[in-house]
């Protein structure tokens, strides 16, 4: 190819073109073929799965513990066995809430669904975690302090002074309401 004349700067154009729709094709040819095989990793790694025990604070038989239990039971499936977490109502393991606390520090439960903002007395910065008075209502904008200005990470930084990993937050709309 050394007498070949040089390529032209539409012929190099083309070649670009083409060569990159080889690596285009060949990658999306090993990627099917890596899926394909993905679920037989993914089950072999689920003999080796995990059940947590999560406690809400919600009560069972309500709106809001029904739709707890089916997001527990959801991941399962969602993570290929790997992950089972074991939903219990409000008072089933942990007595209330500060108990729940002490229950994941000690290892009892392996994570909850609390509502931080009762823990004033323990962690005061964990009002700021969950709905308050005057505070955010709108999920839009509670978004935009945890994902957007940092809060997340506030958050992990206070829960792991207490030994524990803060995951993420739960939001809720408008329908808060407090009383004293």
């Amino acid at each position: 190819m050394k007498n070949d004349p040089p390529a032209t700067p539409s012929q190099t154009a083309t070649e670009q073109n083409n060569s990159r729709r080889r690596f285009i094709r060949a990658a999306a040819l090993a990627g099917g073929a890596t899926m394909l095989g993905a679920p037989h990793i993914r089950n072999a790694e689920a003999a080796d799965g995990q059940t947590w025990k999560v406690q809400t604070t919600w009560d069972a038989g309500t709106t809001g513990y029904t739709l707890f239990e089916e997001w527990c039971n959801s991941f399962q499936e969602v993570s290929g066995g790997e992950l089972i977490l074991k939903p219990f109502p409000a008072k089933a393991v942990a007595a209330d809430n500060n108990a729940l606390f002490e229950a994941v520090k000690t290892g009892v439960l392996q994570a909850m669904n609390p509502f931080t903002l009762y823990w004033a007395g323990k962690i005061p910065a964990t009002v700021f975690l969950s709905s308050y008075p005057v505070g955010p209502d709108q999920p839009a904008q509670w978004d935009t302090l945890f994902y957007g200005l940092g809060m997340l990470e506030m958050a992990r930084e206070i829960f792991a002074k207490q030994g524990m990993h803060y995951v993420g937050p739960i939001q809720h709309d408008a329908n808060i309401i407090h009383s004293k």
